[in-house]
């Protein structure tokens, strides 16, 4: 019976412990090594009917079903299951780049992915610019707070953040820039702004109850480049009481907070308690003006100037029996020098009488007529003292620089002018310089594949 079954597979070797079929050594790990370029195996093939007829199969038994769902059959030792899927052969219709998704049991066709080896887009076409390009044409009928990519943050209990870098935060959705270069931007975001409240990033709240924008068109149809509000309650509208709370927007900075300048008007501000409060010495290279309402007009009121620090008060008196005593206001006393007089001046109001100042000392001063008669008249009278602290003042060398205005106008420059550049500004610890900064070394670490 041996010869019969090595004649039976004709060029077949008969080993210790392999059965080689067209080879002379069989592999001694395979009971049947069947070698060939140009033929197959072939297992046993019936119809389903056929195949759960076998009586007692053994696990890892194979056959191949021809008829249903047709494939390739293994028995585990408990059922039956197609090699390559649980529930069947796949089958569907697609077309070319789309990525399959299910549309039924066992049925495949296009989901909205695409997928072109180079570049993935999502509800259109790949684009070669983008890795990943998502398109969606929003409903009006759905309502607001629809957006085309969102990013969700949450966690399972508070984990904070430890600073303000890329690898300390935690972000609902980041866009990291490995290369700075020029016009390149880690986050941007871009809008045509043809309507008005609308802009090309929003930082906001999530209740819309402070909010800031970049790249804004208002209401009023200005176009800023960057607005901000925090004086709402919600996003609806202000505060229903008189309180409020919020700030507009803050600045800090190394060597300037922040610089402002408009080809027309430069900084506008406005305020119920005050419209500008300076923490620290206020300079300017101009003049300062009041504008006083005079009725139905502004009157322009110019505030005098002086070379060193001063503080004035001034008041009317009665020159009785040819003299009088005046006591200066004591606000003005608290802040005039304590160890040099004011400067006391004195004119005769009603009558031309000629009066001098005859003494004067910490509070008072006393004005007497020249030639010594007793008349009885009224005067005006005028003090003006060196300032408690004016010796404490000494104005930056940096300052009394003739070409610093021009320097501090390059350093306000319009980016927008691609033609030139702005001039730099930095403080070296000693003094104020408009030459190249120094940059640091930046030491880049390419992002590893994941």
């Amino acid at each position: 019976m041996a010869a019969l079954a090595v004649a039976s597979l004709g060029s077949a070797v008969l080993s210790a412990q392999s059965i080689g079929v067209n080879t002379t050594t069989p592999d001694p790990s395979a009971a049947l090594d069947v070698s060939s370029t140009t033929q197959g195996v072939l297992i046993p093939r019936m119809t389903e009917a056929q195949r759960t007829a076998i009586a007692s199969p053994a696990a890892g038994l194979l056959v191949y079903q021809t008829n249903n769902t047709a494939g390739l059959y293994q028995y585990s030792g408990s059922a039956w299951s197609q090699v390559g899927g649980s529930s069947g052969a796949l089958t569907g219709a697609g077309t070319n780049n789309f990525v399959a998704k299910f549309t039924g049991a066992g049925a495949l066709g296009n989901s909205q992915i695409q997928d072109n080896g180079t570049s993935a887009a999502v509800g259109i076409a790949p684009q070669i610019n983008y890795a990943l390009y998502v398109y969606r044409q929003q409903i009006t009928t759905n309502g607001d707070g629809q957006h085309t990519l969102l990013g969700y943050r949450t966690r399972n209990s508070q984990n904070d953040g430890t600073g303000y870098s890329f690898a300390a935060t935690n972000s609902g959705t980041s866009g990291f820039n490995f290369w700075g270069d020029i016009y390149t931007f880690g986050v941007a975001g871009h809008n045509y702004n043809d309507y008005s409240r609308t802009g090309g990033v929003l930082g906001a709240e999530q209740g819309g109850n402070y909010w800031g924008s970049l790249g804004y068109r208002s209401s009023a149809l200005n176009n800023f480049g960057v607005y901000g509000s925090a004086a709402y309650s919600s996003g609806a509208g202000f505060l229903a009481t008189n309180e409020r709370t919020g700030i507009g927007a803050g600045f800090y900075g190394g060597v300037m907070g922040g610089w402002v300048r408009g080809e027309v008007l430069g900084l506008t501000t406005a305020g119920e308690l005050y419209a500008a409060y300076n923490v620290g010495n206020e300079y300017t290279s101009g003049y300062q003006a009041d504008l006083v309402h005079t009725g139905s007009e502004k009157q322009a009121a110019f505030a005098q100037t002086s070379t060193s620090l001063k503080v004035t008060d001034d008041g009317y008196a009665m020159l009785q029996n040819g003299e009088a005593v005046v006591t200066m206001n004591s606000s003005f006393l608290a802040m005039a020098s304590t160890t040099k007089r004011p400067v006391i001046t004195v004119t005769a109001v009603g009558k031309p009488v000629a009066l001098y100042v005859r003494s004067i000392d910490r509070n008072t001063f006393t004005v007497a007529a020249v030639d010594g008669s007793a008349v009885e008249v009224e005067f005006a009278w005028t003090a003006i003292a060196q300032r408690v602290d004016a010796d404490q003042v000494k104005v930056p060398a940096a300052l009394l620089d003739a070409q610093l205005d021009g320097h501090l106008k390059g350093t306000m420059f319009n980016d927008g002018n691609t033609e030139q550049s702005a001039k730099p500004i930095w403080w070296d610890g000693q003094q104020l310089r408009f030459d190249a900064i120094p940059q640091k070394p930046i030491v880049k670490q390419e992002p590893t594949n994941r």
